[in-house]
Parts: C-alpha cells; sequence; structure tokens
C-alpha cells in the first residue's frame, strides 16, 4: 500500500464518524482496520507527556518476526493520559488534528517498512554500524543511531515524506528541506555539509521522486 493509500485509508475514518465520540481504544481498532496489512500491528498506550489532541506516533521494525513470517512491525500510538473520549467534531478533535495523526501514522509505517527491505536485502543479516567519536555521552549515542545506514535511508524516506506534504497537502510551490524536522536533526547532530547529511538528501531525493509517481499514480484513478 502506497503512502497516499495509507493517507487516504486512515483519513476517511474522521468523515465516516463525524459526530461520534470514540474511545482511545476504538481509534486504535479503526486505524488497525482500515490500515489492513499483514505486517502492521497496532497498540495504544497513554502517557502525560502527551497533551492536547496531538499523539505520538512510534514505529519498530522485528526482523526476527519477519524472519519467522509473523508481524513485524508495531506502531504505538500514545494518547493524552488525562483524555479517555474524542468528539471527532470541530469542537474537539478536529478534521485538521486527524489528518496530523493520519500523516503521522502513513509516515512511520512507511519508514518501518525500509527497514523491512533493508533487512530482506541482507537475507536478514546485520546491517552496519555508524561508530561516533563525540566525547559527550548523549551525543554519541544519538550520532550512533541516526548514523547507521540503515537509518540515513530510512529517514531519507521520512525527509521526502514531509516535502511531498508541503506540495500535495499544504500546497507550497516550492518544497523546503532545511524546514523538515528530520533535517534539522541531522545538521543538529552531523553537520550541514557532513558526509551523513549530504547522504540523507541525496537518498531523499530518489524517495521524493517515487512519492510523486505515487501521488499521480493514485490521485488519476480517484
Amino acid at each position: 500500500m502506497s503512502y497516499f493509500q495509507l493517507l487516504h485509508q486512515v483519513g476517511s475514518i474522521y468523515e465516516k464518524n463525524r459526530g461520534k465520540t470514540l474511545t482511545r481504544p476504538e481509534i486504535v481498532r479503526k486505524i488497525s482496520k482500515a490500515v489492513n496489512l499483514y505486517d502492521v500491528r497496532f497498540k495504544g498506550k497513554d502517557s502525560i507527556a502527551v497533551l492536547g489532541n496531538t499523539f505520538d506516533i512510534s514505529g519498530i521494525y522485528d526482523s526476527e518476526l519477519d524472519f519467522e513470517d509473523k508481524p513485524a512491525i508495531g506502531i504505538e500510538l500514545v494518547f493524552p493520559e488525562y483524555k479517555k473520549k474524542f468528539l471527532l467534531d470541530e469542537s474537539d478533535f478536529t478534521e485538521e488534528h486527524w489528518l496530523a495523526l493520519s500523516i503521522d501514522i502513513a509516515s512511520v509505517i512507511g519508514h518501518e517498512y525500509v527497514h523491512m527491505r533493508q533487512a530482506r536485502r541482507r537475507h536478514f543479516n546485520e546491517g552496519r554500524n555508524y561508530k561516533s567519536t563525540s566525547k559527550n555521552i548523549i551525543f554519541k549515542e544519538q550520532q550512533e543511531y541516526y548514523g547507521t545506514p540503515d537509518e540515513v535511508d530510512a529517514y531519507a524516506y521520512t525527509l521526502a515524506v514531509s516535502l511531498i506534504n508541503q506540495k500535495a497537502i499544504e500546497n507550497k510551490k516550492k518544497t523546503s528541506i532545511t524546514k523538515t524536522q528530520t533535517y534539522k536533526i541531522y545538521c543538529h547532530f552531523f553537520g550541514k555539509n557532513s558526509d551523513i547529511t549530504n547522504r540523507l538528501i541525496k537518498k531523499s531525493k530518489t524517495y521524493y521522486r517515487h512519492l510523486e509517481r505515487e501521488y499521480h499514480d493514485f490521485y488519476n484513478k480517484n
């Protein structure tokens, strides 16, 4: 399923349930049903760190589960702890809130599918690591996470999604890499002109062209 198919499937939940009040488990079930991918499983949790109607979406790919032909992508939706129910209405959980949620879900799923393709290409052997020389422990950990070739590749996809959204959803005439969160993260940890950041940008251009084709294919059929 393409990024825009995912976006449409999750986004359409709002229109179908406009005016209804949904609990957190109901939202998770409806999203899971809308996505309907064997490889992807959803779960919800709550946290005091999440406020308002901005959910925290995270994903993980498990190569061992994939090797055993089991659902290997887990998507976690973190809800605000204080809020048990959401009214899908402009007075509470607005269509704009739901669009932001849909974008995050589709983007995270795509990111994890990049990891799945990487693992399968290597026949589930371990990928290469990145060795940081930073003396700062926290900085070193972040560099060694974001700097691995697998993550550079997957975050290039995430960056490309941010760029295509600028055009397809925000109706921007020109895209701006510098305004994306992914680019800012890589510049912070590696610098603007580093090999890592340049590799990220180069790969993101390939993914962007692919997303453009997906966009035209999907919307020309609908």
